[in-house]
């Protein structure tokens, strides 16, 4: 701000200013800022990718799309434009372009040849593997998350080919945490891309050990026998990682109920924790309460119960009178 206040046309601090905007969540003053430089001068591939960051968030997404493209026009090997790119078109269903993107991503990443890229290789693979799995091209899908498996592995110095059996117990050694969250992620999405192929070959052995993974190094639970007790220790080194097992996902297995629970609690508790710092102030009880009724044939012990309960505790019950059935 100052060096703009001496200079108002000094382009690269408008550029930090939009960038600090972008950070904080003030995308609209950001894109404003943005847009100012590239009036005066579009050849910025910077201001593009920045402005186009900025408008999808603010769901301008078809100029926020001309933006990344201009970027990449500017700058062909702009690894960033190319890879978000492919996420907007991923996150808005246009699968075959997200592809192409993603892939190209990739190619660019390889010819780095840089080792200190490995997770972002990592990430673009299990992106690329999801969208192939959308496109049924599920062999190409198994293809990416094992190679993305083998890199993450890699790095925790344990066999791809084996972790899922013998390293389950291992422990979380500081600096690891993130590691292991993201091998965990990416075992998923294998299994998910297997499951969708109709692979079952290792069926059972393969979701025994990915709930281990889960249970132990996700969610805190010490063992997988403690499931069954729903007891829930210190998560240690990985307390701020969710499950990579969605609740309906359990269904699929023969899991303790406790786990299922766990399982859900562990979806909704940020969502929970959100909404009660963005609630707004109670208004007054109104002179009759409001009589809310719920319908379902899946109230009972089922994910779908778990992951809404936090409606019902947040009714006020001096205004509101709710049932359900």
């Amino acid at each position: 701000r100052r060096a703009l206040a001496v200079d108002p046309a000094h382009q690269q601090a408008r550029i930090n200013v939009a960038l600090q905007r972008n950070e904080q969540g003030d995308y609209a003053t950001a894109s404003r800022e943005l847009a100012r430089v590239l009036a005066t001068d579009p050849s910025r591939s910077d201001a593009h990718y920045s402005r186009a960051w900025a408008l999808e968030r603010l769901g301008e997404v078809s100029e926020a799309e001309g933006h990344y493209e201009e970027a990449i026009r500017l700058r062909p090997d702009y690894i960033d434009a190319w890879l978000n790119l492919a996420a907007l078109h991923h996150r808005h269903g246009v699968v075959d372009d997200a592809v192409r993107s993603y892939d190209h991503t990739l190619r660019l990443l390889e010819a780095l040849e840089d080792p200190s890229k490995w997770e972002l290789v990592v990430m673009v693979r299990n992106n690329l593997g999801v969208a192939l799995q959308q496109q049924g091209k599920i062999p190409e899908a198994v293809d990416q998350h094992s190679e993305a498996l083998r890199l993450v592995a890699d790095q925790l110095r344990v066999d791809a080919g084996v972790v899922e059996w013998q390293y389950r117990q291992r422990p979380t050694r500081e600096g690891q945490a993130v590691h292991w969250d993201t091998l965990i992620h990416t075992l998923a999405h294998l299994w998910k891309a297997r499951r969708s192929g109709n692979s079952w070959e290792g069926w059972e052995e393969r979701s025994r050990a990915l709930v281990a993974l889960v249970c132990t190094k996700q969610l805190g639970i010490a063992d997988v026998v403690a499931c069954k007790h729903h007891l829930r220790p210190s998560r240690d080194l990985m307390q701020n990682f969710t499950s990579a097992i969605m609740p309906f996902e359990t269904l699929g297995s023969d899991l303790p109920l406790a786990f299922r629970h766990t399982v859900a609690t562990a979806q909704v508790e940020p969502l929970l924790s959100l909404s009660k710092r963005l609630s707004p102030p109670a208004p007054p009880p109104p002179v009759h309460r409001l009589k809310v009724g719920y319908l379902s044939f899946d109230f009972n012990d089922h994910p779908t119960t778990h992951l809404v309960e936090g409606l019902f505790v947040h009714h006020r019950r001096r205004a509101e009178q709710a049932r359900s059935s």
